[in-house]
């Protein structure tokens, strides 16, 4: 499970430090904002900000997933974290720097 969430947190890292130290400016037209990190000279329009919504939404499932498998201590022992659904589709902007581990396995519910 780390593994998968490690992988993901290094993809999305660029794109989480891009928005957090960038400035936003509008493109010609008015219509599409774009972040600037001046820094870097990197930019990120807003498609593809929103673009990473579910690999955000799969890494907090595979956090959870993570935190009850180092053994909760605020859970009941009969609750089972949420299963891991399907790896979402990564953006193409993301493809280069995301390379999937091997997918981990779930232990069946109830065992």
């Amino acid at each position: 499970m780390f593994k998968e969430l490690d992988a993901l947190m290094r993809a999305i890292q660029p794109v989480r430090n891009n928005l957090v130290h960038s400035i936003l400016f509008w493109t010609n037209d008015g219509k599409d904002p774009s972040f600037h990190l001046r820094s870097k000279d990197k930019e990120l329009t807003k498609a593809e900000v929103f673009a990473t919504e579910d690999l955000t939404t799969y890494g907090l499932i595979a956090v959870s997933n993570l935190r009850y498998a180092v053994g909760p201590k605020d859970h009941g022992p009969d609750e089972i974290p949420l299963p891991l659904p399907e790896r979402p589709e990564v953006p193409e902007f993301l493809r280069p720097s995301l390379r999937w581990p091997e997918k981990p396995s779930m232990p069946a519910a109830g065992s």
